[in-house]
């Protein structure tokens, strides 16, 4: 099971979330967690929870889920996650989850909870 710490990786002690944030986070939860015990196999969270500083140290996108708590990113070595959520678009559907092409993002897998402006399932970064 995914946890809260491995989305939060305590930066919420510096950059406490807000009441909206917390509702993201806890939909996040629900949805990855689902689709974890369908994958049936752990995943490592490599970004969750993401404070403007660190988002602007990394080079994230300004308006990025990380932001917000509506997005995490999944470590995917072998690409074998971004694989299967690929060909699985009715699960990530079910899980209420949208990701952004595996061709892009390579060693990891993001997900979010909203939908891209494209509105795509998958979708390119």
């Amino acid at each position: 099971m995914i946890s809260r710490e491995e989305i939060l990786k305590g930066r919420d002690v510096l950059f406490p979330i807000d009441g909206t944030m917390e509702q993201n986070l806890g939909g996040l939860l629900r949805s990855m967690n689902l689709l974890r015990d369908i994958w049936g196999f752990p995943m490592i969270v490599t970004s969750g929870y993401r404070p403007r500083q660190l988002n602007c140290a990394v080079d994230g996108r300004p308006k990025s889920r990380h932001l917000t708590c509506e997005a995490c990113d999944i470590a995917d070595p072998d690409g074998s996650l971004g694989r299967w959520s690929v060909n699985h678009v009715e699960i990530l559907e079910a899980c209420g989850l949208w990701i952004e092409n595996p061709e892009y993002t390579k060693g990891w897998v993001h997900y979010q909870i909203q939908p891209p402006k494209s509105g795509n399932r998958i979708f390119n970064p």
